[in-house]
């Protein structure tokens, strides 16, 4: 029986530590006993949303299988903020900061009347939460802010190289048949 209670206890505070307080309001609505310094206020709309701890996560788990540079359906891309905001091939804006009802994104994230959405799309796929639309509502509405760690960027793109003070280690070269190609590994 002590097993069980401390499963549910744990259950519940990953809930809310992942989605936020509105998790366990949704559970318990109307229970003000669940305010606790562990387990956060149920004030839903007075907590800051964080996009590097709370919807980075959803896109992450949700979106990114797609929207990624390397597959990007709907020339949409959301693996760094600033294409995030960007939008795609609709030449919609995805996200506009303050504004959750005329962020597209949000439009095609959120169910109609029916039950049908537009995203994600799949073989398999199921919408999101209404909880975690509401999560990406409340920080587009906040003002959609970066608060991602300055030490989890990524430092290195193709515009921007690392520069070597001693050459790279390359462990193997091999070219192709033709010899029009190289492949070159190694630690990037």
């Amino acid at each position: 029986m002590a097993q069980r209670y401390l499963l549910l206890l744990g259950s519940l505070f990953l809930g809310s530590q992942f989605l936020g307080s509105q998790f366990l309001g949704s559970l318990f609505p109307g229970s003000q006993f669940l305010a606790s310094p562990f387990l956060g206020s149920t004030a839903a709309a007075d907590e800051t949303v964080s996009y590097y701890k709370q919807v980075r996560p959803i896109f992450q788990a949700r979106c990114q299988g797609c929207h990624q540079p390397a597959k990007a359906s709907g020339d949409y891309v959301m693996t760094t903020f600033e294409q995030l905001l960007k939008g795609g091939e609709s030449e919609e804006t995805a996200i506009k900061p303050q504004d959750s009802a005329g962020s597209y994104l949000v439009d095609l994230i959120t169910p109609d009347a029916e039950g049908k959405f537009e995203m994600p799309q799949g073989q398999n796929a199921k919408p999101l939460h209404e909880t975690e639309i509401a999560l990406i509502r409340r920080w587009i509405d906040a003002g959609a802010i970066d608060d991602t760690p300055a030490n989890a960027r990524q430092l290195f793109t193709a515009e921007n190289p690392p520069q070597y003070s001693l050459p790279p280690v390359v462990s193997s070269l091999d070219f192709s048949p033709d010899g029009k190609l190289l492949a070159v590994t190694g630690f990037h």
